[in-house]
């Protein structure tokens, strides 16, 4: 068992290496390092550029462990993070970081490791939201807490509309570790079972290819020198996946040489994605006459009567199948853009991983994605304005509406233009190294930990001064009677009830 705060080793500030002159506070950092997911992947590359300026300590928070997502870590990722374990930092010394849903903010929704705990001494949220609101409880919650960093300017101005004061929120962006997603380095991929070895890339000669590149038992194409989509994203409908299959569906047939592939896991859903598609393909009326028996998603003899002329349906993968982490830069390299017609994102992880290797990406212009993307890097999908929430917990919030026939018309035009793609996709590596690698973010977290220091010892530099003052005053006006201090941290902390500390995770699911 670990000492309690209290009985913990003190532990100073330190100077910033790559700042000597700015002194930043230890961090303690609770987040779902090893759950997967954006939370996940964000507080992960946050944490590692932190490290190297300042003692961080980190918490398994907000979310379950994932023994998938564990296995298939990276080994340097896990390094680091397992040197970052039982630092045995203080919270009344220390910056503390909630990065989850508000909803795992103390006292949490349901069973988590408490964030933040007892005696806190600056309490710092990262969160982020995907519609034009916030859930009910969210602005109470972040305005409970010192400071909170949201990613975009998108985000600060929603948020403060919906009630979070503007003088708590600082816009932070999130990094890409562009060393790791990097379509230079020696790669050791292995083979992926339903995506051919590429030999070549659209708009390149074919040349000296081996072998019978034709047809496959699954239906799907081997000419390397189809353009590739990928897809990778949760199921659920904020992702627009159907979207995205009425766009691709409607845009191109079983002659053009394309192929979607799509990569995605359940969301409290079932994962028999492939009934999914088949059920919504065949509630679109432009889609009636199209389906045929070497349809890739299983279609076979289930086609519905029709007098219309026979168009075949595009190719499609499913990549059922997880990838792990250290597997994804080899998925990416292996494709030739990636496409996410989504109607909200916080920030866009898949988006920025495809960025940064070297991809171009259709994306949806509104909420997250915004703070990166440009007409110079990506293809900005157009939205036809936003779209009220008819059901669910956030029933009247809004989100964007993407233009369907602005997505086919960008996906055709990838298509038709695979060189200028690939420029563009050049210059959108070439902003995620200059613009969001890891150090460059840790530098905008390094000057605004900096700033917390400040904001810290001057807290505790008043507090000592007027608890000396009371004491002096109790002296004076009751001589039997001693006034201790207050505590470091009093101003700080929220006014809850006492609870223990909670124990570090161990890099395992067991």
């Amino acid at each position: 068992a670990m000492k309690s705060p209290e009985h913990s080793a003190n532990v100073v500030a330190m100077k910033s290496p790559e700042h000597s002159e700015k002194i930043l506070p230890p961090v303690m950092w609770f987040a779902p390092f090893l759950s997967g997911g954006g939370y996940c992947s964000e507080a992960t590359t946050f944490a590692i550029g932190l490290s190297k300026t300042t003692k961080v300590e980190i918490w398994q928070h907000g979310d379950t462990i994932e023994d998938s997502y564990v296995d298939g870590l990276d080994k340097r990722i896990r390094v680091s993070l397992e040197s970052m374990l039982h630092s045995n930092l203080r919270p009344d010394q220390s910056a503390v970081v909630c990065h989850s849903g508000p909803w795992a903010w103390y006292p949490p929704e349901f069973e988590t490791t408490r964030c933040p705990p007892v005696g806190s001494k600056y309490t710092i949220g990262r969160t982020m939201f995907e519609t034009d609101t916030l859930p009910d409880t969210w602005a109470d919650r972040i305005n409970a807490l010192d400071e909170t960093w949201v990613p975009t300017e998108f985000h600060a101005r929603i948020f403060a509309k919906a009630g979070v004061s503007r003088e708590k929120l600082v816009v932070i962006g999130e990094s890409v570790d562009t060393d790791f997603y990097n379509p230079e380095a020696s790669l050791s991929c292995k083979h992926f079972a339903n995506v051919p070895k590429r030999l070549s890339r659209p708009g390149e000669p074919l040349e000296n290819i081996p072998g019978n590149w034709s047809n496959s038992k699954l239906g799907l194409s081997r000419n390397v020198s189809e353009f590739r989509f990928l897809s990778v994203f949760k199921w659920e409908d904020r992702k627009g996946w159907d979207i995205l299959l009425k766009g691709y569906m409607n845009e191109f047939d079983a002659s053009d040489p394309v192929i979607l592939y799509i990569l995605t896991n359940a969301y409290h859903t079932s994962d028999d994605f492939d009934d999914k598609i088949r059920n919504y393909l065949y509630t679109l009326p432009s889609l009636a006459g199209r389906f045929n028996r070497t349809s890739t998603h299983k279609e076979a003899s289930k086609s519905p009567k029709s007098t219309q002329s026979f168009r075949p349906l595009p190719k499609l993968e499913l990549l059922q199948v997880g990838v792990p982490l250290v597997n994804m830069p080899c998925m990416y390299r292996e494709m030739d853009a990636l496409v996410l017609p989504s109607r909200g994102e916080g920030w866009g992880r898949p988006h920025v991983e495809a960025m940064s290797m070297g991809l171009p990406i259709i994306a949806t212009n509104w909420s997250g994605p915004t703070e990166f993307m440009t007409e110079e890097n990506s293809y900005p999908l157009r939205i036809d304005g936003l779209e009220q929430l008819k059901k669910g917990p956030y029933k009247g919030h809004k989100w964007a509406a993407p233009s369907v026939s602005h997505l086919q018309q960008l996906m055709r035009h990838l298509v038709d233009n695979p060189t200028e793609a690939r420029h563009k996709g050049k210059r959108a590596r070439k902003d995620m190294v200059d613009k969001y690698c890891i150090s460059c973010i840790n530098r905008v977290v390094t000057d605004r930990l900096a700033v917390v220091y400040d904001i810290m010892q001057n807290s505790t530099a008043s507090r000592r001064g007027r608890s000396r003052s009371r004491q002096s005053q109790s002296r004076q006006s009751q001589a039997s009677v001693s006034t201790k201090p207050r505590p470091i941290g009093t101003n700080f902390t929220i006014n809850l009830p006492d609870g223990s500390r909670p124990t570090p995770w161990p890099l395992s699911a067991t």
